[in-house]
């Protein structure tokens, strides 16, 4: 869908759909909130090469593409998201025993 100044519009549901897989990911490893790290990374990218495209511009003279709406979104829910995990495990580190993650306790550096 284009607007009427020929500029894509954004729907919602990608955005929220993005959160809430981190949402259900981080539930079930910490690892998961990492897809909005990814998500990031794919917009500032995507930012970058439309400047890139409107300006003739090599990337090193390229200028910060500043913040938006949907960064603004992404990073507030990573911090939203992480705080709450760090809540939810009182501040510290998980711990893990031996039969959770048998690697981690193998004395051995190639296992």
């Amino acid at each position: 869908w284009k607007s009427k100044t020929n500029e894509p519009t954004r729907s919602v549901i990608l955005p929220a759909s993005s959160v809430l897989s981190a949402w259900l990911a981080l539930l079930a490893k910490e690892q998961g909130v990492t897809v909005l790290i990814v998500c990031l990374c794919y917009h500032l990218q995507l930012v970058c090469a439309r400047q890139r495209e409107r300006s003739g511009k090599e990337i090193a003279n390229l200028k910060w593409p500043g913040l938006d709406k949907y960064t603004l979104t992404i990073v507030s829910m990573l911090s939203i998201l992480v705080g709450f995990r760090v809540w939810i495990l009182n501040g510290s580190l998980p711990q893990f025993s031996e039969q959770d993650n048998p690697a981690a306790f193998s004395q051995s550096l190639l296992s």
